[in-house]
């Protein structure tokens, strides 16, 4: 058998270069730093609109605290544009000068034009992208290492999706993104002083106050340290110091000489103050980047560490590491661990205090690596192929990872608002959380849904009541809160072992538990709950489950269950005014 020839000969003339001039044109753009450019600017718009679309559809809002923060926006748009139709009876809202409350008013902007649920999905996406955005604007500004913008911007969609924007603390998101513009426009200033460019600094360091504390403290901290590096360098001179830190000085002069108040009834501690320990501080180091777990967590933080010192292998050496630029920033790094070590855990307005500083860690050791790179590469090393991949991997693994836990938590909450419906409009409900503490807890806060879709009313949320530092909003009447964790606390009460002890002569019995940590004993704590206020102020329970039924301690009826929550109706005829007598002693998270 013979098999046919080819007759055309056209077809036999073809060079082979020829017919593989598209494979080959794409092997060269891959190998050309302009080439490489380009796809690195295509994957990073890819992702950025990726990221940004997950995030946005995510209408129950799996981020800890953000219903929380969504549910007082929303009170907040229907007092300010509605005269108060649906809360104006519960809440309380003043136009003053404190942090969070322009983080508030913005979130409430977006409700009030797009709907809690659209208006939700904009305002975390903006959070989302403020960190990307505000570096490119910090780079744009010191013209630092334009060739490795598109890497930035791949890596910050990872450092911008941490452990802080898992746990919904979106002011303080938005806060880091301000500190790095007030940064940025800091250097311009020192290279040339300009009236309508201070203009814009003064105000972007109040629009931070406003947003967080932190954006203000934790500028300051970095302005101060910046330019004492610069002084010892001569890289600056101080009347231009002294220009840049009056405002930030004369705003927290303000903040701490006029609007602070003392702590009183009006105005109770969120927190016990609490340091901590040093083996907690080292465990912490790492707590941003951990999240849900820790087994692809280490993985993607070495995958970052890849994306920034590979490139830089060849430059890891004491005279580039002397470099004033480079030693700026390691300085302000240092600085912001000694911040970490020093800060407490808690304090009377907020908890995770200390770990808020470590973001600006990892931040001035990515600008400690761009200047690395050498004044004059434009930050070519960065433009690699192996750069792409590394960072392509670790920007795909990251959305996987987020897209598991997220999609499964969204999937929580939808269950437990599921529930919520069953709410009668305007009930009492006061939501009870019994799932074990981990990391992230989706349902944590939750039970703030009732009052945005059912218009009940919880005690639970941030507000000048609670002592936490919206001081600009309260409640008319707040209903009788325990302490938000008396469940778990009592459920570690029960498994504790009772023993007496004496101190100067008197014996006192306490439950103590066993600390692997602390090698030794420690008492329990207790959070008694007055079940009598309960079923006097109270309709409803809103439990996640599982829980206890004994731990309840006031008759109930079940209305509405799923796997997530059940909705327990309060027996009224538990309620006796008349027993209701306050404590001359209150304990701690009582309100």
């Amino acid at each position: 058998m013979y098999l046919p020839r080819n007759t055309d000969p056209h077809l036999n003339a073809t060079p082979l270069a020829a017919r593989l001039g598209p494979m080959a044109a794409a092997v060269s753009a891959v190998r050309d730093p302009a080439g490489i450019a380009r796809l690195g600017w295509a994957f990073a718009a890819f992702f950025c609109a990726a990221y940004a679309v997950y995030i946005a559809q995510l209408t129950s809002l799996p981020f800890q605290d953000y219903p929380n923060h969504l549910v007082r926006g929303a009170v907040i748009a229907d007092l300010l544009f509605d005269h108060g139709t649906r809360f104006g009876r519960i809440f309380d809202f003043q136009l003053i000068p404190a942090p969070y409350i322009l983080h508030d008013l913005l979130l409430a902007g977006c409700v009030q034009i797009l709907g809690p649920v659209v208006g939700a999905g904009v305002f975390s996406t903006l959070v989302l992208l403020s960190l990307p955005c505000a570096l490119l604007f910090y780079m744009h500004v010191n013209h630092l290492a334009p060739q490795a913008r598109w890497l930035v911007l791949l890596i910050s969609l990872y450092l911008s999706t941490d452990w802080f924007f898992l746990a919904g603390f979106t002011a303080f998101r938005l806060a880091l993104a301000l500190i790095v513009v007030s940064l940025a426009l800091a250097d311009a200033l020192r290279r040339r002083l300009s009236a309508p460019l201070f203009g814009l600094y003064g105000l972007v360091l109040l629009f931070g106050y406003l947003i967080h504390l932190s954006s203000l403290v934790f500028f300051t901290t970095a302005l101060v340290t910046s330019g004492l590096v610069r002084l010892l360098f001569r890289r600056t001179i101080a009347r231009v110091e002294i220009y840049l830190l009056i405002p930030a000085v004369a705003l927290l002069a303000l903040h701490f000489g006029v609007l602070v108040e003392p702590y009183g009834a009006t105005n109770p501690r969120a927190y016990p103050y609490e340091w901590g320990d040093l083996s907690q501080k080292f465990h912490g180091l790492i707590y941003e980047f951990e999240r849900y777990d820790g087994r692809l967590s280490k993985p993607m933080m070495i995958a970052l560490a890849a994306c920034l010192l590979w490139p830089l292998r060849r430059h890891l050496n004491w005279r580039a590491l002397k470099k004033p630029e480079v030693v700026e920033q390691l300085v302000s790094a240092v600085a912001f661990l000694g911040v970490y070590i020093v800060l407490p855990r808690a304090y009377a307005d907020a908890a995770f205090v200390d770990i808020r500083a470590l973001p600006m860690v990892t931040l001035f050791l990515l600008f400690a690596c761009l200047y690395l790179a050498g004044e004059h590469s434009s930050g070519r090393e960065f433009n690699t192929l192996p750069m792409l991949v590394f960072s392509t991997l670790l920007v795909v693994a990251n959305f996987a990872y987020l897209a598991v836990h997220l999609s499964n938590g969204n999937a929580m909450v939808a269950r437990y608002r599921a529930v919520v419906t069953a709410i009668p409009r305007g009930s009492y409900v006061l939501p009870v959380y019994t799932q074990p503490m981990y990391t992230l807890a989706p349902l944590l806060h939750a039970g703030s849904y009732a009052v945005l879709d059912r218009g009940a009313v919880t005690p639970a949320l941030f507000s000048r009541d609670r002592g936490d530092p919206m001081k600009y909003f309260r409640y008319r009447h707040r209903p009788y809160m325990p302490d938000e964790w008396w469940y778990l606390t009592l459920e570690k009460w029960n498994k504790a072992t009772e023993a007496a002890y004496a101190v100067e002569g008197q014996t006192y019995r306490w439950r103590f538990s066993f600390s692997e940590k602390q090698g030794q004993w420690i008492m329990v704590d207790l959070a008694p709950v007055d079940w009598n206020r309960i079923a006097c102020d109270y309709d409803f329970l809103l439990v996640t489950m599982p829980f206890d039924a004994a731990h309840i301690r006031v008759v109930t009826t079940t209305t509405a269950t799923n796997e997530t929550a059940a909705l327990l109706a309060v027996d009224k005829r538990g309620c006796h005014p008349a027993r209701q007598q306050r404590r001359q002693v209150q304990l701690p998270n009582e309100h």
